[in-house]
């Protein structure tokens, strides 16, 4: 759960570290959700990453 309102990005990379989509969103206080449309990527591995500030949380996730 968010705290405060913070901007924050969204990468997603594939497995050869070519940047496939990204998206500027703003949370606010308390839980958010947001969705990513996948629906144009191959099939195959992908990293996700959420950068805010000076904090980047990253994971890794299959497309089938």
């Amino acid at each position: 759960n968010a705290v405060l309102s913070s901007a924050y990005q969204i990468e997603v990379y594939d497995i050869t570290g070519k940047l496939v989509l990204s998206g500027k969103y703003t949370s606010m206080p308390g839980a958010n959700l947001y969705g990513i449309e996948i629906n144009s990527l191959k099939q195959g591995s992908y990293i996700c990453k959420m950068l805010s500030g000076s904090t980047i949380v990253s994971k890794t996730f299959e497309v089938q």
